[in-house]
């Protein structure tokens, strides 16, 4: 194309060369043609990034960078996403993410293929899978064969190995070895409570005393009350927090405090730091929370403290067209984004604006003008001579319109029939609560379609219009230009597939209209690239077309928030296609743990296949419009070996060993210079185990003393307390007493439920015995991979109740405290007596006297809603090696909990 009016150039000679990058040039021509009437040349050669341009026309010549023109849409051989998988694609669904040893996994699989438009479907042809289970060393280590049901989808289940190694496991199919799901497997202690950091509300500036305030819950839905709360507070000053100038340290503060009976703590501190409106305290506040039972959980969360506490935000169209309304929309929230109503003053202020086309300009503003205005303009009409080409320059011209909004926090819509065809600038401004004036501002242009001869003068802009649209509607976008005629090449795009045109278009207001079809669905994108005065222009007009037939409504029915452990539940779920019609759909669901999210979290999500495609600009400039400020080249100079020494450190829990590096330069290495050296090791001093790793590994263990706890049963072992007949204290409490023996952290996993014609699915189970908050997930799919997925929480409590914080692992000659947690969340005071009950599980004897438990019963009393905790002085005996299991028995009147 023609760098100066931007038509097109033909009979311009191509050559395509190939280019070595060896010899950093081309070397030999591969193929040579001309350009058609639209300046436009194509070849079919293969795909390759070492073809190299030249474009010969008259007495020019021109050596064209090598990439731009190998990918899309330019090169239609490009092998990009254009290519579907050809191996099927697996998304897998477990129970969770998190296991212990000896614990079952439960999986399904989704399979699923791409046809070559890169539609997925279901292979009817697949009719059998097989589940690969491999452990952190990623050796497989067991392996089930299962059918794969008309809705493409199979199901199995591992029961995973209760001794050996630890960490990463993983799970794959026959089908594609590449997909992996990947989940953890640890010896974990469950939490029995969270907490969380309330965000700050109130409004601080520096130098103020600042409140924090948080909330201990536990996760059967009860107040944690006397914790310790370990307050750590530590962070920036910054003088100017737009430049980051003179960034200081705060200075750290550390302190404790304990909850309330309604698990809540607060704390009041000085944010000390700069004065000036951009100063802020930029604060990281960590909580480290121990209860009564000697549970510890962290959090943490930042802070920033400004002597500015609004942020005021004003959203409009950059350009429309008069005649049309001005839909803008004012924003006046605090900084934690809440919204902070307050009188909020809007300025519409028209601008004088250049009288003639001005091109970007490439090089910054001179500080000194060597020509007057008027001979910079004769030689260099496009330039700008001072700053005309930014519009926050421009000075006002007229009345400016004044609007009031009382909230702040509101759409105004703005009638721009009293606006004139023109630059305008839009000014919002408003309060603090400190009287700091807080502003907002944005640039609009209004442009007047049926006069194409009008000022301003510009080289394209596009007119806001909805971008969202279905099948069936029409989407319309409107543009405007100054240019007298413009050679356009534009390009439309959709799922990967790129159709080329080019169109003269004249000054004035264009109309791009394109009626959305069903195959449009995922998005597609025109663009638009021309020249003018050697600028390169494009713009783009974003057609979104969402996948809503392919969102199914999901709902779970029929279930209680809030229930008892181990009763009887009747659940419920149905699904719906996107038109409120009943889906015949196959769904998977599961309830598990929701504790378990703070050691690993779990969510699932609905497949990634139909994709809505987000294009970037396809046309790109290249080399071919640009500056060069001068390049320079380093003379290649070996560096000096330089050592760069370690202190050495006193360590506390281990010995570090000192490293030591060396840095060398490239140049030196290929000289034959040795390599850097690292040597690192350790000394752990928790079980007398020594592990050094150098260039060859030793590692020598001690023997085994400890007493391996629960962690040594299967699944259902795991936290669980055993219950038996204690000593009579009243005659109520001689009822039988019911044994809690389910602690499966997992409720249920249906991985095949089909709905029936209603859309509905019902199921029954056994809420499992934890007291605790469990996680609901259900996803469902349809055969055309109609996708919808559901997310609900359910917590089980009972009115007393019993939590202990056993230890996982015991040591011989260890003195501990056996502490148990009383929570009472009745109305009324409640006094009783806890027993503690120690077992030799080998044996089903007690083993009460081993380990002198000489105070199996004692006495307490909680008030109503909180908890006490209670303490059994326990001492571990020398030569006792085997698993040992313990029960907790808590009595107050009717109340009997374990």
């Amino acid at each position: 194309m023609n760098r100066s009016n931007g038509q097109p150039i033909k009979d311009a000679m191509i050559e395509v060369y190939n280019y070595s990058y060896n010899k950093r040039k081309a070397t030999s021509l591969i193929t040579a043609s001309k350009t058609d009437m639209n300046g436009r040349y194509t070849h079919k050669l293969p795909f390759s990034n070492n073809l190299h341009y030249r474009v010969i026309f008259k007495k020019d010549t021109l050596d064209m960078n090598r990439m731009p023109f190998n990918t899309p849409p330019f090169n239609h051989n490009y092998p990009g996403s254009r290519v579907p998988f050809r191996s099927p694609m697996v998304y897998y669904f477990t129970d969770r993410t998190i296991y212990r040893p000896g614990q079952t996994v439960f999986v399904k699989a989704l399979v699923m293929k791409q046809k070559n438009d890169l539609q997925p479907y279901i292979d009817s042809s697949y009719t059998y899978i097989t589940f690969y289970l491999r452990n952190a060393n990623q050796k497989i280590i067991d392996s089930v064969k299962t059918r794969i049901t008309d809705f493409g989808s199979a199901s199995a289940q591992f029961i995973l190995p209760a001794q050996g190694l630890t960490g990463n496991f993983s799970i794959h199919t026959s089908f594609n070895n590449n997909q992996q799901y990947y989940f953890s497997v640890e010896a974990y202690k469950r939490p029995s409570f969270s907490v969380s950091i309330d965000e700050i509300k109130q409004s601080y500036r520096i130098n103020d005393s600042v409140t924090i305030s948080g909330t201990v819950n536990a996760y059967a839905g009860y107040a944690i009350n006397n914790a310790q709360v370990a307050i750590r507070i530590n962070g920036s000053n910054i003088e100017n927090e737009l430049s980051w100038r003179a960034l200081e340290q705060f200075p750290e503060i550390n302190t404790l405090v304990t909850t309330d009976n309604q698990g809540k703590f607060t704390y009041r501190f000085l944010a000390k730091g700069y004065q000036g409106l951009n100063a802020a305290c930029i604060l990281s506040l960590s909580a480290s929370i121990t209860d009564q039972n000697g549970e510890t959980r962290n959090t943490r969360r930042d802070i920033i403290i400004r002597n500015k506490d609004l942020r005021l935000s004003l959203e409009a169209p950059e350009s429309i067209l008069t005649g049309n309304d001005i839909s803008i929309n004012l924003s006046r929230t605090l900084y934690n984004k809440q919204q902070r109503n307050g009188t909020t003053k809007l300025v519409l202020q028209r601008l004088a604006s250049p009288k003639r086309f001005i091109r970007q300009r490439e090089w910054a503003a001179p500080d000194i003008y060597l020509y007057s205005e008027a001979a910079y303009i004769n030689w260099f009409p496009y330039d700008p001579y001072n700053k005309e080409d930014d519009p926050a320059s421009w000075l006002p011209d007229g009345e400016a319109e004044t609007i009031h909004s009382t909230t702040g926090n509101e759409n105004l819509v703005v009638k721009s029939g009293k606006l004139s065809a023109g630059w305008y600038k839009l000014i919002t401004s408003t309060l603090d609560s400190y009287g700091n004036t807080i502003q907002a501002e944005q640039i609009m242009l209004v442009i007047d379609g049926k006069q194409p001869n009008q000022n301003p003068l510009t080289a394209i802009n596009n007119i806001a219009e909805e971008n969202t649209y279905q099948p069936g509607e029409t989407a319309s976008f409107k543009s405007w230009s100054s240019i007298d005629q413009r050679f356009v090449i534009r390009n439309r795009e959709s799922h990967g597939e790129s159709t080329i045109t080019s169109i003269q278009l004249n000054k004035g207001q264009q109309v791009l209209s394109h009626v959305v079809e069903e195959k449009d669905r995922g998005n597609l994108e025109y663009t638009d690239c021309f020249v003018y005065q050697n600028r390169f222009y494009t713009s783009s007009y974003s057609i979104k077309v969402p996948w809503k037939n392919k969102q199914l409504l999901v709902s779970h029915q029929s279930f209680r928030d809030k229930t008892s452990p181990g009763s009887e539940e009747n659940w419920s779920v149905t699904v719906h296609n996107p038109d409120s019609s009943a889906a015949i759909a196959e769904i998977v669901t599961a309830l598990y743990d929701a504790s378990l999210d703070a050691i690993k979290p779990h969510q699932w999500a609905s497949p990634y296949v139909w994709h809505e495609q987000y294009y970037n600009n396809r046309f790109d400039k290249g080399y071919n419009f640009g500056i060069s400020s001068g390049e320079s080249y380093r003379i290649n100079q070996p560096e000096p070996q330089r050592f760069n020494p370690s202190v050495a450190q006193l360590a506390t829990a281990g010995l570090h060993l000192m490293e030591a590096s060396f840095d060398e330069d490239a140049a030196n290495l290929a000289k034959g210079m040795r390599p850097s050296l690292y040597l690192r090791g350790m000394l752990l001093d928790g079980l007398n185990e020594v592990v050094v790793s150098a260039y060859n590994t030793q590692k020598k263990k001690a023997a085994q003393i400890n007493i391996r706890g629960n962690s040594s049963m299967q699944e259902e072992s795991y936290d669980k307390v055993f219950s038996a007949p204690a000593e009579p204290m009243r005659e109520e409490a001689n009822e039988p007493i019911q044994i809690r023996s389910n602690f499966n952290e997992t409720a249920f996993f249906f991985p095949k439920l089909y709905t029936d014609s209603t859309g509905s699915v019902r199921f029954s189970f056994t809420m499992p015995d934890a007291l605790t908050k469990w996680k609901w997930q259900t996803l469902a799919h349809t055969k055309d991979l109609s996708f919808g997925l559901a997310t609900d929480f359910i917590t089980t409590t009972k009115q007393l109740m019993v939590q202990a914080n056993a230890p996982r692992f015991l040591r011989e000659g260890d003195r501990i405290e056996f502490s148990t947690k009383i929570v009472n969340t009745t109305e009324k005071e409640l006094s009783g007596q806890v027993e503690l009950s120690l077992i030799d599980p080998s044996t089903n004897k007690p083993v009460d006297g081993w380990f002198q438990n000489s105070f199996p019963n004692q006495y307490f009393t909680a008030e109503a809603g909180q908890s006490v905790v209670v303490k059994f002085p326990l001492q571990v005996p020398i030569s006792y090696t085997k698993p040992l299991q313990w029960r907790v028995i808590a009595r107050s009147g009717s109340y009997q909990r374990w």
